[in-house]
C-alpha cells in the first residue's frame, strides 16, 4: 500500500529515471577533470611568466639606477644587474644585460630565459628594458 502511493506520489521523471543514471559522477569527472587540470596548468605557467618578467625588470631597474649614477660607468650597471639576478632570481637562466650609456641616456635590456613547464608551447625568453637620464652635474 505503501508503495503504491509512493509510486503515484513521485513525479514521473523520477519514476522514469529509476536507477538507468548511476555513474554519472565518473562521465561528469572524465569531462570536467581535464578542463579544471587545464586551468591550473595555465595558472601555473601565468604565474612563472609574470614572476620572472618581474624579476627581469627589477634587474633593469637596479642596473639603470647603478649606471645613471654621475661618474658611474656602464659596466658597473652590468654588474649591478648580474649580482641582483644571482642573488633575487633564481628562476632566470641564460641571462644577457645590455648596458649603453651616452651623454645625456642610459638604456639597460636584461633578456633571460625562465622555467616553462611546456618550453615548446610557451615562449620562456623575458625581456625588458629601463631607461633614465644620466645625472650631470649643471652650472
Amino acid at each position: 500500500m505503501i508503495r503504491r502511493l509512493r509510486h503515484r506520489l513521485l513525479p514521473i521523471t523520477a519514476r522514469l529515471r529509476g536507477d538507468r543514471e548511476r555513474g554519472d559522477a565518473n562521465v561528469e569527472f572524465v569531462i570536467i577533470f581535464p578542463l579544471f587540470a587545464f586551468m591550473i596548468f595555465a595558472i601555473l605557467i601565468g604565474g612563472i611568466y609574470y614572476d620572472a618578467g618581474n624579476a627581469t625588470q627589477a634587474a633593469a631597474n637596479v642596473a639603470v639606477n647603478e649606471a645613471r649614477a654621475y661618474g658611474a660607468t656602464a659596466d658597473q650597471g652590468e654588474q649591478a644587474a648580474e649580482d641582483f639576478i644571482a642573488s633575487n632570481a633564481k628562476n632566470l637562466h641564460d641571462t644577457t644585460v645590455t648596458v649603453n650609456r651616452s651623454a645625456t641616456e642610459v638604456t639597460v635590456t636584461v633578456t633571460a630565459r625562465t622555467n616553462s613547464i611546456f618550453e615548446t608551447l610557451f615562449n620562456s625568453v623575458i625581456t625588458r628594458t629601463a631607461v633614465a637620464p644620466v645625472e650631470r652635474w649643471v652650472d
